[in-house]
């Protein structure tokens, strides 16, 4: 469907090498499969759940890509992107709170999502020319669970496979990468970040991104202690406005603070380091200075 449909021109020509329930390895070994890709010189690669539901640990799952992108590069494929895993959940598919991930493997910080991530970290590295990240079908808040509208059913009807709601979202935000790489897309800009502190709380502003060819994705933003070691994001909410905030924090204590933007071609660069302290605030409004605001000595009904 992303190829070309009524809506979606002009149309390209293309070729569907699929395989249900099989895994990565299946085409790599597949000889009818690397003949058929004598004929293409741009590739989108979308791997199921099926390698991870398997057992393959997240070593292996990045060198099975590997050897798929390279053998694809060696036939004179010029340009591939390649999608993030879609999520695996069980329980109804109504709202967020109703499904659960199928395993620790698809929870936050298990192997789809490190995959996932590693696959942002390639796109425009020479190794892959873009990402597709399919956050079409993805809850905002939680991205590694269903988008949901209230109905059941809505983006899957299993926790596994997209049905056709959900592939036609994916298909139109997948024509668009397409269009963007193949139209010469950079990453995006850098974010000029402010920090506000407030009582607990750090509110992130800026203006939007360079988006250099390809529409912004999300605005990433990280946090620690100062000089207190590694980053860590905020939240891992997808959000495409330009603001957030860190919650939770200590009054007093100095913060530092960075953003980045994500296009197509993966994650631009950080923003300049911006500190802020959090603190319990009195009155932060301003201030009247005007006359009428001062005592009157002479107001007897003042004193």
């Amino acid at each position: 469907r992303a190829m070309g449909t009524a809506t979606l021109t002009p149309r390209r020509p293309s070729l569907n090498l699929a395989a249900p329930s099989a895994q990565l390895s299946v085409f790599n070994n597949n000889t009818k499969w690397r003949s058929l890709l004598a004929y293409a010189r741009n590739v989108v690669i979308g791997i199921g759940t099926n390698d991870i539901q398997g057992g393959v640990n997240l070593a292996t799952l990045q060198s099975r890509m590997t050897s798929m992108v390279n053998y694809l590069r060696s036939t004179g494929v010029e340009t591939i992107l390649v999608a993030t895993i879609l999520p695996r959940t069980t329980g109804t598919w109504d709202i967020a709170a109703n499904q659960n991930y199928s395993s620790a493997n698809f929870e936050p910080g298990g192997i789809a999502d490190q995959f996932s991530k590693w696959i942002i970290d390639q796109a425009d590295t020479g190794f892959i020319n873009g990402v597709v990240t399919h956050d079409a079908v993805r809850d905002p808040a939680l991205p590694l669970k269903w988008i949901s509208t209230g109905s059941g059913n809505y983006a899957t009807s299993d926790g596994l496979h997209p049905n056709g709601t959900a592939h036609g979202l994916m298909a139109t935000e997948l024509r668009r990468n397409i269009d963007e790489v193949m139209a010469g897309a950079a990453k995006p800009g850098a974010v000029t970040l402010t920090a506000t502190p407030g009582n607990g709380i750090i509110t992130y502003s800026h203006a939007a991104a360079a988006a250099n060819g390809g529409a912004i994705q999300d605005y990433e933003y990280e946090i620690r202690v100062n000089g207190g070691g590694s980053f860590g994001l905020v939240d891992s909410a997808i959000s495409t406005s330009a603001g957030g905030q860190a919650t939770g924090l200590t009054n007093g204590t100095v913060y530092n603070n960075r953003a980045r933007a994500r296009n197509v071609k993966g994650y631009g660069p950080y923003s300049t380091e911006v500190n802020a302290t959090p603190a319990t605030g009195g009155y932060t409004g301003p201030m009247d200075y005007s006359p009428s605001q001062w005592l009157d000595y002479s107001d007897a009904a003042t004193l």
